[in-house]
């Protein structure tokens, strides 16, 4: 019986992730995974090579999923990520301007929900990017690359720096 349990289990966790991407315009293709990062953090946010998550432009490049996917948008130079020194953090996307906090303490990073403009755009890939992000658990920055781990191994976000 415990087994069954853990099925039904398994199978509801496949079909939520499932949801957040359904009727959306995602690129879901094989890709080869960026490499491993290790990178020592600073408690300020600094990686051990200078390049710093706070005041520095992150554009989006794709988002890994499991299973070797990605889910990535056309008009990435259009979703920029900026964390300031008061803990606001900010971001442009193909639609609408997203504002919120953030929270860090070394290599852990979370953030708060956003508010947003309310400007309607079809095919926006907004929602999307704005729900991985509240997924955040923890970042690497290795080069000029940050990678946001997203909880429950639903995979990471991909920047780089503008």
């Amino acid at each position: 019986m415990r087994n069954l349990y853990a099925a039904a289990f398994v199978g509801l966790v496949i079909i939520a992730s499932s949801i957040v991407y359904a009727n959306k315009n995602v690129t879901s293709i094989p890709v080869e995974k960026s490499p491993e990062v290790a990178e020592e953090v600073t408690p300020t946010g600094t990686t051990s090579n200078g390049l710093p998550l706070i005041g520095t432009e992150w554009v989006w490049l794709h988002t890994e999923l499991p299973q070797d996917k990605m889910v990535s948008t056309p008009e990435r130079e259009k979703y920029v990520l900026t964390l300031d020194a008061t803990k606001r953090v900010m971001s442009t996307t193909d639609c609408n301007t997203l504002i919120g906090k953030y929270e860090v303490n070394g290599e852990v990073l979370s953030f708060s929900p956003f508010t947003s403009t309310k400007k309607a755009c079809s095919g926006s890939m907004e929602s999307v990017y704005s729900k991985e992000l509240m997924l955040t658990t923890s970042y690497q920055i290795v080069g000029e690359r940050m990678y946001i781990n997203l909880n429950r191994d639903a995979g990471r976000m991909v920047f780089e720096k503008k």
